[in-house]
């Protein structure tokens, strides 16, 4: 193998980035949705559930184990709310 063979980026480095653009993404979404989570604990009036569920739903298209894990709490805090 010829230093040049070393130097172009393999096939497998692009699914890296690939998939560590999606594992950002995840993170990112579940971030965001621990957060209305949170901020809405001691003020529940300041839930938009539009966006919960907007964001639970994105979640559950892309990663169901994880929205499953995530719906029951953003449910009753749904049910708390109202």
């Amino acid at each position: 193998m010829n230093a040049l063979a070393l130097m172009v980026p393999r096939q497998q480095s692009r699914a890296s980035d690939s998939e560590r653009s999606e594992e950002e993404e995840f993170h990112a979404l579940v971030e965001s949705i621990e957060t209305l989570l949170f901020t809405s604990a001691d003020h529940p009036e300041t839930l938009d559930l539009a966006v919960l569920t907007e964001s639970l739903a994105e979640l559950e298209a892309r990663w169901p184990e994880a929205a499953a894990e995530l719906r029951p709490r953003v449910e009753a805090r749904g049910r708390h709310r109202a």
